[in-house]
């Protein structure tokens, strides 16, 4: 019994394809499978581009950085509180801002929290607070001490629009 598999970008349209327990694949199983791959690979390589050498990979390293401070601190006999829920939120706010938008500047605290900042300059400042618990805070500051602004979202909601709109403001 033969099994058959279709490949619209194909010559040969119709493929016998080799199941579990058949015997060694033929020419055009093999043909088959080659340009299966190639488009798999056409699809799949801009995804793993943006995955992994994009943004992405530059928060992972900044988080990185943030964990390397803390062990730092740690060997210095100062005992930071890392949860895996503050890394993980960490990272999923990052990779929620949109590309155009520069990674901030991290910082671990003593409570274990991180601390994202986007500096201008001493009175254009805003900041995201991250924890364990699934709410950002966020604070800023624009050209004056009067013009202020801070709050706390679910970082279920993604990043509010006003948040976003903060750190283009800062960016500017």
């Amino acid at each position: 019994m033969s099994t058959f598999a279709y490949c619209p970008n194909c010559s040969n349209e119709l493929f016998p394809v080799g199941l579990p327990g058949n015997s060694t694949p033929s020419k055009e199983t093999n043909r088959f499978n080659k340009v299966l791959m190639e488009k798999l690979l056409d699809i799949a390589t801009p995804i793993v581009k943006k995955i992994f050498l994009g943004k992405d990979i530059t928060a992972l390293k900044k988080l990185e950085e943030v964990f390397d401070e803390a062990f730092e601190q740690f060997d210095e006999g100062q005992e930071i509180r890392l949860e895996r829920a503050t890394f993980q939120n960490a990272l999923t706010f990052l990779l929620m801002l949109p590309n155009d938008l520069k990674l901030p500047e991290l910082e671990i605290e003593e409570t274990g929290d991180i601390t994202m900042e986007w500096y201008r300059d001493k009175w254009n400042i805003f900041s995201v607070i991250i924890d364990g618990s699934g709410v950002y805070y966020y604070a800023g500051l624009f050209g004056s001490k009067d013009n202020r602004d801070k709050g706390r979202k679910p970082l279920s909601e993604g990043i509010d629009e006003v948040v976003l709109k903060y750190i283009k403001r800062i960016q500017g």
